[in-house]
């Protein structure tokens, strides 16, 4: 399952110059990749593969994992003007190791699960629910 397409790598990855004359079909090999380097850290908490189409957040993540690892590819060497790529991917592993150890989660339905099925449980004097966000009219979203 690929996370990411080449155009969502244009979007939020690399830019302008860094993409010319790559064979697309390397590009979605590496987005292939990083899709699979996501999987390895949501099996504990997610069903894999998510569904597509993917939550924004790890479409971001896949695409800073692949951009990182094609500007290698290219010959970047961090400490240069292109740190912010570094800088995205370190993020992206990060986040993606809160997602394994439970402390941040997808919103509900992100991740094949149904219903509150994975969403956070709060405790409101001595019982649990599934926590659940206010719209600005004050009804409660399921969310």
């Amino acid at each position: 399952m690929v996370y990411a397409s080449i155009d969502d790598l244009k979007a939020v990855g690399l830019r302008g110059k860094a993409l010319e004359g790559i064979d697309p079909l390397y590009l979605v090999q590496q987005l292939a990749n990083a899709s699979g380097v996501v999987d390895t850290y949501l099996p504990s908490h997610y069903n894999t593969p998510l569904p597509l189409p993917a939550h924004p957040s790890i479409v971001e993540a896949t695409v800073a994992i692949a951009a990182y690892r094609i500007l290698n590819w290219r010959g970047y060497r961090p400490g240069s003007h292109d740190d912010e790529v570094r800088a995205r991917y370190q993020d992206a592993m990060t986040w993606l190791e809160m997602l394994s150890k439970g402390s941040v989660s997808l919103p509900a339905g992100s991740d094949g699960t149904l219903g509150g099925e994975g969403a956070p449980r709060v405790t409101t004097g001595g019982s649990a629910r599934t926590a659940s966000a206010p719209t600005t009219d004050g009804a409660v979203r399921g969310w």
